[in-house]
């Protein structure tokens, strides 16, 4: 089947071909060495996928299921600062969707 990875923010087309799942497409990327930078990997199941080499800074990764994948990219001192800013901006504002306002 015809599978793409888009841009999470624009949209854009950063890799597709015919696979048989989204892991198998986005091993093909990795091993192509497409920067799969802010990719939109939402709730994908890569478990056991080889990310060796990968880009995914920025990527969209809410809710994949990344058990048993290997070489995962380990995050930059400017990803984790990031990390940590979003943190305590969640922290410090705990409202949920729906809360009153």
């Amino acid at each position: 089947m015809k599978i793409k990875i888009e841009n999470r923010f624009s949209g854009q087309i950063l890799f597709s071909g015919e696979f048989g799942s989204l892991k198998l497409c986005v091993e093909a990327a990795v091993k192509a060495h497409t920067n799969l930078a802010d990719a939109d990997l939402a709730h994908a199941n890569l478990a056991r996928a080889n990310l060796a080499d990968a880009n995914l800074a920025g990527a969209n990764l809410a809710g994949a299921n990344l058990a048993g994948a290997k070489n995962l990219p380990i995050p930059s001192e400017e990803e984790i600062a990031r990390l940590d800013q979003v943190r305590e901006i969640v922290l410090a504002k705990p409202k949920r969707i729906g809360d009153p306002p």
